[in-house]
């Protein structure tokens, strides 16, 4: 063997050697960032050594310890109950909520009547609605709030029989 091969071959292991020290110090350190090079025509991979990746290869990057999340573990037991809170307060300022009843009425037979809920004085109209008392179908036309703290309740009888409606007001105490 010449001089020459041998000192080529020695260079060849130190160079070798010099990688590998280095990925290995690279691997035991702190995370890191991994480049390196790709060739999508097929799918060859390398370690980018430089700052740029030869033509026709693209640049990627991973971290050495990986984003992966696992599969979650079991439920731990639930933890001991709070102890009780404040009272609370509305914040609309309003008080206990009461349903107030006005008369039901009856509505004869292709005719239409209104009957009215009134709140209690000191008693706000919060909502409201109708129920039936008697008879078949019959048409809401309204059912709103009045001018007066109450609700009414608009009803027409299409049938040939007599329909009866109840309104009510949802009052709430100011």
């Amino acid at each position: 063997m010449s001089a020459r091969r041998i000192v080529l071959a020695a260079a060849g292991v130190g160079a070798v050697i010099l990688v590998s020290t280095a990925a290995q110090a690279s691997s035991t350190s702190s995370p890191a960032t991994i480049k390196a090079c790709y060739r999508p025509s097929d799918g060859a991979l390398r370690l980018a050594l430089g700052a740029k990746c030869r033509k026709g290869w693209k640049s990627i990057a991973w971290d050495r310890e990986g984003n992966a999340t696992g599969v979650s573990g079991p439920r731990g037991p639930e933890g001991p109950r709070g102890p009780k809170g404040d009272k609370g307060e509305r914040s609309d300022g309003l008080g206990k909520i009461t349903q107030r009843s006005g008369p039901a009425f009856t509505v004869a037979p292709k005719t239409t009547i209104a009957g009215i809920a009134s709140c209690q004085a000191g008693e706000v109209v919060t909502g409201g609605g109708w129920v039936s008392v008697q008879g078949g179908a019959f048409f809401v036309d309204t059912s709103r709030p009045t001018a007066q703290e109450g609700w009414r309740v608009q009803v027409t009888n299409p049938n040939t029989t007599d329909v009866a409606a109840q309104p009510y007001a949802m009052c709430a105490k100011v």
